[in-house]
């Protein structure tokens, strides 16, 4: 997978992207506009040292987790914890994806399965993942999609049953209220 990486031009200061591939990394680079040669010091990619991610992590401590925003999106479209509407629709869960352990949950295993991956690319810029690795986020996702849309019809059949209706000056932040 390539990986456009920002670096500057140490004569002409000019930035421009160096396409990489995982953990192939050029010795040197040239620039595109004074075509000055220079050496890459490495790595780019990984250099978020603990600090950083320790500031980070305490910047975005209010944020709600990736399992409370799933709860969240169930609740608002179910009413019902995002594991508990899992459960009732295991269909979509199946075949049963790689590594499930059903006493952690179905979200806690989306969390460590494919959210965690996704952060460890996104924030610390890890790019030397396998093809096996993305063929599970892939189908993790899919399954997760899967999921949503389950939700979203069962949203649906509340608003045709008069079980679910929209009002947002009583519902506060989610905007639904259970009748």
């Amino acid at each position: 997978m390539k990986v456009p990486l920002p670096v500057t031009c140490p004569a002409c200061k000019k930035q421009f992207a160096l396409d990489v591939r995982g953990s192939d990394l050029p010795e040197y680079t040239k620039c595109p506009k004074c075509g000055t040669q220079s050496r890459n010091l490495w790595p780019l990619g990984n250099a978020v040292t603990k600090a950083d991610q320790n500031a980070w992590d305490n910047a975005w401590k209010g944020f709600s987790s990736f399992k409370t925003q799933l709860d969240a999106v169930s609740k608002l479209l179910t009413y019902e914890a995002f594991d508990k509407f899992a459960l009732q629709n295991k269909g979509w869960l199946l075949p049963q994806p790689d590594g499930f352990d059903p006493a952690t949950g179905i979200k806690q295993h989306f969390q460590n399965r494919f959210y965690r991956t996704r952060t460890r690319v996104v924030h610390y810029g890890e790019v030397d993942f396998q093809k096996t690795d993305g063929e599970r986020c892939f189908s993790l996702a899919w399954v997760l999609l899967k999921l949503f849309h389950a939700m979203e019809r069962k949203a649906c059949e509340l608003l045709d049953d008069g079980k679910r209706i929209f009002n947002s000056q009583s519902a506060g932040a989610s905007g639904a209220t259970k009748g």
